[in-house]
């Protein structure tokens, strides 16, 4: 029975009213039985209806009417209480909520609908994470101080960007276009595919591609569909394989936008990144004086003040560069859209290759997929027990854990923006390692970056060991080495260009003396700025002595 609060009280007194009439008229003893009684209050009635069940109960109680009659308004009145008590608080949390989200910066996409590229099918996705695997913050810090989270694979951490929210707002392509000033370099369909290889790229390769300084309003205007007719919208894929970009962070301005990560700090992993920053910080107060005399056109924020090791990679759906690995470490964190991400082990990568030349080509990551994959795994054993590879579909949020020794290849599978930190994931007992790796490291073995410390001492491998207290080289790489070095760097031009990049680099380990002492900065940095000197002869004193920070066994600035 339904009853409207208006006609409850009626109905109850009626009910009792039969009840006595009918014991007055001699009515035959009946059964008991059970009434389920349905009150309705309505939107505004609670007061006036919590007080008329207040009046009947004590009503009922005055005239002293049975215990089933008192025992169903007391009941009833307990349970409109309950739930007034229970309305209130939910409209409370219902308020606060409001406020907070509120309060909270509005999250957006990468792209407004009007210029978004649409996102690729579903089927385009990893049907699950294979063989990698997700962690909380806390469980990856806890792993780590236990030694037991390894770092030859990729993981995720999940949710652990607090900053997301502010970094959503800023990231986003409405923000980017208002940096008029800022260019960044962007390849044609036919030159990107021309830059594909699966060869180790040495230095000096890029210049036979020559790459258009464009802003981002432009770069919006190719890759998405910025400006375009509503009957010529650009599809992902073919249209879009060319359109990842990797630049440095630091070529925003730098009141634009903070691009740490607590997570980072957290998992011991913000090292690079501290150096980075005053790396960025010593280019950008010194550009103008570091342009007179390094190569025209060069990025100086990405050759030389730490914009490999902060990054913002973006791309439109179907955008992704091909399987490759540049040695280094990285935590990727997704600010927008959603990726699919592959890894495969390089000795797994090489058989691979020797197997399936025919199939497994230099490809984008859309042709990837959309090619080569599923006759790979078919024909060619790959996600065997021989051929292990690695796949994960990376969310919103989503910290990427990507491992340098891998080969790796990532799709937008929608408009996407990550902000990428290079990382030693040994932390601080590497990160000199990490510092010399591009000062002297013949172990390394990439030219001219592994043998950069040769320009300082016009390529006297014996002076070198000397002064830096390193082993000599030897044999067939010392005479190899030589001769190319020689060759390709005998021009004061890109000697200055090797030389600041190791200065940059130990300007950042300057920051932090206990990865300072385990570098050959101290004792490298006199030589070098006496070499930089001599090359360029008209070179502002004022700018030599901004390296006063990096002090060797003698003061460089007496000399100066």
């Amino acid at each position: 029975f339904f009853f409207d609060v208006s006609t409850t009280m009626r109905a109850i007194a009626l009910l009792m009213l039969a009840v006595l009439l009918g014991y007055a008229a001699g009515v035959p003893t009946l059964p008991a039985w059970n009434f389920a009684l349905t009150l309705r209050v309505g939107s505004g009635e609670w007061g006036q209806a919590v007080a008329e069940m207040e009046a009947l109960l004590e009503f009922s109680q005055e005239k002293k009417m049975g215990q089933n009659t008192q025992l169903l308004l007391r009941g009833t009145l307990e349970k409109m209480k309950e739930k007034v008590t229970e309305l209130e608080e939910a409209a409370l949390k219902a308020e606060a909520k409001k406020l907070k989200d509120a309060a909270q910066p509005k999250a957006v996409a990468f792209t407004p609908r009007s210029i978004a590229v649409k996102p690729l099918k579903k089927a385009m996705a990893a049907k699950k994470d294979l063989n990698v695997k997700r962690y909380t913050i806390s469980e990856a810090v806890h792993l780590i101080k236990e030694n037991k989270l390894s770092f030859r694979k990729p993981f995720i951490i999940k949710n652990a960007l607090p900053e997301l929210p502010t970094l959503q707002s800023k990231l986003q392509a409405e923000e980017l276009m208002k940096l008029t000033d800022t260019k960044i370099q962007y390849w044609s369909p036919v030159i990107a595919k021309k830059r594909r290889t699966f060869d180790q790229k040495q230095e000096g390769d890029e210049e036979k591609f020559e790459a258009q300084m464009i802003s981002f309003e432009d770069w919006f205007q190719e890759c998405f569909n910025h400006k375009a007719k509503p009957d010529f919208k650009r599809m992902p894929g073919y249209g879009t394989e060319h359109c990842t970009q990797a630049l440095s962070a630091f070529v925003l301005p730098s009141e634009w936008a903070n691009f740490s990560m607590s997570a980072m700090a957290e998992l011991q992993m913000d090292t690079l990144y501290r150096m980075a920053v005053e790396r960025a910080s010593f280019v950008a107060a010194n550009s103008k004086d570091i342009a007179s005399f390094t190569p025209d056109g060069m990025n100086l924020q990405d050759e030389l003040g730490g914009g490999g090791s902060v990054k913002l990679t973006m791309g439109s759906a179907g955008s992704g560069d091909q399987l490759q690995r540049d040695g280094a470490a990285y935590f990727d964190a997704l600010v927008h859209g959603r990726r699919r991400w592959f890894f495969i082990g390089y000795d797994s990568f090489m058989e691979l290759r020797d197997k399936a030349a025919g199939v497994l080509e230099p490809a984008s990551a859309f042709q990837f997929y959309e090619q080569q994959f599923e006759e790979l795994r078919e024909d060619f054993g790959l996600g065997g027990k021989k051929m292990l590879y690695y796949e994960v579909n990376q969310e919103v949020g989503d910290l990427l854990y990507i491992p340098g020794p891998l080969q790796r290849l990532s799709l937008a599978l929608e408009d996407s923006i990550s902000l990428t930190h290079e990382v030693v994931p040994e932390g601080l007992a590497k990160a000199g390692a990490w510092v010399n790796s591009a000062i002297f490291d013949p172990a390394g073995g990439v030219i001219p970056v592994s043998f950069s410390a040769l320009t300082c001492f016009d390529f006297d491998p014996q002076q070198l060991a000397s002064t830096l207290g390193a082993p000599m080289m030897q044999g067939m790489q010392a005479q190899f080495v030589l001769q190319i070095m020689a060759s390709n760097f005998g021009q004061p031009e890109r000697q200055n260009a090797l030389i600041l990049r190791m200065i940059s680099r130990c300007r950042g380990a300057a920051a932090i003396p206990e990865v300072e002492e385990d570098t050959f900065c101290k004792k490298l940095v006199p030589t070098c700025v006496k070499k930089l000197k001599a090359n360029a002869p008209s070179v502002k004193a004022s700018f030599l002595q901004q390296l006063r920070g990096i002090k060797g066994p003698e003061d460089v600035s007496d000399e100066l």
